[in-house]
């Protein structure tokens, strides 16, 4: 089945929808414009069937039927936040602890862009 912007519709919740039909539309996010992104995408006509069937579904029921969705409405930290900072640096440790940077002063380095970009 070729997706159209009317049988994409057709699948969605009063305009909405869950991250299980996003995953079975093989949407890659829910920025602006993902919509206009599938259209002409082929999926199979049991995928659209399972689709129909997540239209308004529960947490349990989208599990059930695809276990492996995506994360689509996780929400994402804005540049600058704590956490983006505490997950650099954290990065900057696990590049330490496997060797990946040689030595101190490369760690030092890496760390000190992260505080100048604050």
């Amino acid at each position: 089945m070729i997706l159209t912007q009317e049988n994409i519709h057709k699948a969605g919740n009063r305009g909405g929808f869950n991250s299980a039909q996003l995953t079975i539309l093989g949407a890659t996010d829910n920025e602006r414009g993902w919509l206009k992104r599938l259209i002409d995408k082929e999926i199979s006509d049991e995928d659209y069937q399972k689709l129909l069937s997540l239209k308004g579904a529960k947490k349990q029921a989208q599990i059930a039927i695809v276990p492996n969705r995506k994360k689509f409405f996780v929400q994402k930290p804005k540049k600058g936040t704590d956490f983006q900072i505490k997950q650099q640096f954290h990065h900057v440790l696990a590049s330490i602890k496997t060797g990946e940077l040689i030595s101190a002063q490369d760690a030092a380095r890496k760390i000190l862009e992260i505080v100048e970009s604050l």
